[in-house]
């Protein structure tokens, strides 16, 4: 006999936070070049576009050029910046970690008694409580929204989306099938993105630390590194602080 078979194959490109003004210079990039050299290629343009638009701001600022065609430009610098600032405490490839441990130590400020720290989240996917996941991605959302959008989308289209994603997410085991309750699927690009928005939220204070006293704060997805010249005592105080803003992470 002959069965008819439906196959769906679902694409999803992440763009994490990378302003959509570099999509189309990311698409012509070549695929056969070394990874690293596309991300620095991928951050020159960043670059040079927030260049431009600061450049175009002050220009417009003098031709007392249209309300519109400036918040336009404002916008593009200001998610320009956005990406930099996140850049810089996202760890990609092993590549981010050497570049700014040069740095730190060009900086003067690696000493006898800086220590490494490391720490890993333990079961990120599956450990984000759902309504509280729900909360920073809607905290998240108004932030960085350009008059309630996100793109062509609004903020409660996306929330509609989300909770139906979250409300119909179900596995299988031994001949049963579950609905999840807690977290998300392990293998999901949606459980990746909704992780790392709550894990963004949670560490701002971390970063905010980091930054004071010009210590190295990054992260891949569940793994953390950072220097410090504090004593054990110090720094772990400082850990426990961040980690009772969840108890889940």
């Amino acid at each position: 006999s002959i069965f008819d078979l439906q196959i769906f194959i679902e694409v999803i490109v992440d763009f994490a936070d990378m302003p959509k003004m570099i999509a189309p210079y990311t698409f012509n990039l070549n695929l056969r070049l070394p990874h690293a050299i596309q991300e620095q290629m991928i951050e020159q343009e960043i670059k040079r576009l927030a260049q431009r638009a600061n450049s175009v701001m002050v220009s417009a600022s003098v031709r007392n050029e249209s309300t519109c065609s400036e918040s336009l430009t404002s916008q593009e610098a200001v998610d320009a910046e956005r990406h930099a600032s996140a850049r810089q405490t996202t760890f990609i490839n092993g590549i981010d970690v050497a570049r700014q441990l040069e740095e730190y130590v060009a900086h003067g400020h690696f000493t006898s008694t800086t220590k490494f720290v490391t720490a890993d989240v333990k079961d990120l996917y599956t450990m984000i409580q759902r309504q509280g996941a729900i909360e920073a991605l809607i905290r998240f959302l108004e932030k960085y929204s350009h008059h309630g959008k996100i793109g062509t989308l609004t903020i409660n289209h996306i929330l509609r989306m989300v909770r139906l994603i979250l409300d119909t997410n179900c596995f299988a085991y031994s001949n049963t099938y579950y609905r999840q309750i807690r977290g998300g699927a392990v293998t999901s690009a949606f459980t990746q993105v909704l992780a790392n928005i709550s894990m963004l939220e949670w560490e701002q204070d971390l970063i905010q630390h980091q930054t004071e006293h010009g210590e190295i704060y990054g992260r891949y997805i569940d793994d953390i590194f950072m220097t410090t010249n504090h004593t054990v005592d110090e720094i772990n105080c400082e850990l426990a602080r961040a980690q009772k803003k969840d108890i889940n992470i």
